[in-house]
């Protein structure tokens, strides 16, 4: 069975990316979380879920007898979520979805809504991997684009998870492009797959079919392009260098000529650093702009297709700043921004996050999830820029708890504040919650981004024990 459902009015895809890492297996599970935005009225949430060969699953009951629900109760599909309440599904209690499977996900409502999927895998030599991306209904698009593609880059290697969207087979491409003092908008390699209707087409920068291959210890951008609808998920993992480390991020459509990242890292906490990859999309070289929240600039060019690497670890910045990149010259700009960190006491595994830089802001920001000492372990910070030119009040509720806002104020122009379940008095005397977040501001636009960070390493092996995503905006 390979027809699409009708969708109602808010559609959001989440394409579960699941890599192969060396010459380990990984199991791998999934979590994705919904949050009615409606202040008034129940949503209506219908999941589909797609193979990868493209054939849907709807399954009814969704979660029976689900233990990590209140009182092992049945989720229906569809299901009601009350106003501003969320719901977390996790795949592997859902019913007649077939286990050892990798799936795509539509999920849709009769309200606008957000979603975004957790991804965790463990093989035998670390455990485990973690990444983390927010579903969008912008993908669907003709083109995506990755500022971010690695083959054996100090170890890191890609590997993309591409859905096609339409109703027919269709060709679907991916150029890879250099950077740097090599680039050209001649692209170093491509390949062109016929991925059936729905489908997920799974490549990983070793696959033979590249051509010609990617060379070792390379770092590049690629665009995706077919002429029908996609989207695209990059998982990017280590195994060596930064032993368990995954990153995870969204294809990005269209650009913009101004760009918010509201999370960097120079020795952060002592050991977290950052990088930020910016691709040009536009047809001529791009002259751009990086304005630091703590005062410093970079200015750069980037050639058309290719992506500009900034890597801050030397001390050269504040430990924790934003960034406001801008296109001075009108090419648009696509950029995500990468973390790492070295191994906690007693583990020899790093953790590592990405998330997308923001195109547009908003004076109400949302997080679908949000955890305090979740199941014992998890805890959630939201770091928040405001990219609005003069001070502005930041202040954050917690789902269930819109009584208690946590509140900064005279927040300056590009710069970022940090809220934290951990120190949050709203939940202080809360444990084991999780639950949506609604950040707002006193009159100016905010960009924010989530990490989830595990807090309590059960297994010297323990590895990725932070995720990320970018918040959404209403």
């Amino acid at each position: 069975m390979k027809a699409l459902k009708g969708l109602a009015l808010a559609m959001l895809l989440v394409l579960v990316a699941v890599p192969f890492i060396g010459a380990q297996t990984v199991t791998w599970k999934s979590s994705f979380t919904v949050v009615n935005l409606s202040p008034d009225d129940d949503a209506t949430v219908t999941v589909t879920f797609y193979d990868d060969a493209g054939d849907y699953f709807a399954p009814n009951p969704l979660l029976p007898d689900n233990p990590a629900t209140p009182e092992n109760e049945e989720i229906l599909n569809p299901f009601t979520l009350l106003p501003e309440t969320s719901r977390i599904i996790v795949m592997e209690f859902v019913d007649d979805l077939p286990d050892g499977e990798r799936y795509a996900v539509i999920v849709s409502a009769d309200q606008p809504i957000v979603t975004m999927a957790n991804l965790e895998g463990s093989d035998t030599l670390t455990f485990s991997y973690h990444g983390s991306y927010r579903a969008g209904a912008d993908m669907g698009q003709l083109i995506a684009y990755l500022p971010s593609v690695s083959n054996a880059f100090y170890d890191w290697y890609s590997h993309l998870s591409i859905q096609n969207l339409a109703g027919v087979e269709m060709a679907i491409t991916v150029s890879f492009y250099n950077s740097g003092e090599n680039a050209s908008t001649t692209p170093v390699a491509t390949i062109t797959e016929d991925v059936p209707a729905y489908a997920t087409w799974r490549l990983t920068m070793d696959d033979p079919g590249i051509s010609p291959a990617l060379p070792l210890d390379w770092n590049g951008a690629a665009i995706v392009e077919s002429a029908g609808p996609l989207a695209v998920i990059n998982n990017d993992y280590n195994q060596n260098w930064l032993p368990g480390a995954e990153q995870t991020y969204n294809g990005l459509v269209g650009g913009a000529l101004d760009l918010y990242c509201p999370g960097l890292y120079d020795q952060f906490i002592g050991k977290w650093i950052s990088s930020l990859n910016v691709q040009n999309v536009g047809a001529t070289t791009a002259t751009v702009t990086i304005n630091y929240s703590d005062g410093q600039v970079d200015n750069v060019e980037i050639a058309p297709n290719a992506s500009y690497l900034g890597v801050y670890m030397n001390g050269a910045h504040d430990t924790f700043f934003a960034a406001h990149v801008e296109s001075t010259n009108g090419q648009p700009l696509v950029a995500i921004a990468n973390a790492s960190t070295e191994p906690r006491e007693g583990s020899s595994v790093y953790s590592a996050q990405t998330y997308e830089c923001a195109s547009a802001g908003a004076t109400e920001l949302y997080t679908p999830l949000a955890m305090k000492w979740f199941i014992g372990r998890y805890n959630t910070g939201i770091q928040v820029q405001n990219i609005g030119t003069t001070a502005t009040d930041i202040c954050i509720e917690y789902e269930g708890y819109a009584a208690y806002p946590e509140c900064q104020s005279g927040v300056a122009a590009n710069d970022v504040v940090i809220f934290n379940t951990k120190f949050s008095p709203a939940l202080e005397y809360k444990e084991n919650w999780s639950g949506s977040a609604r950040v707002y501001s006193s009159g100016n636009d905010l960009v924010g981004i989530v990490n989830q960070n595990d807090e309590d390493l059960q297994d010297p092996k323990e590895g990725d024990s932070a995720l990320s995503f970018l918040m959404f905006g209403r």
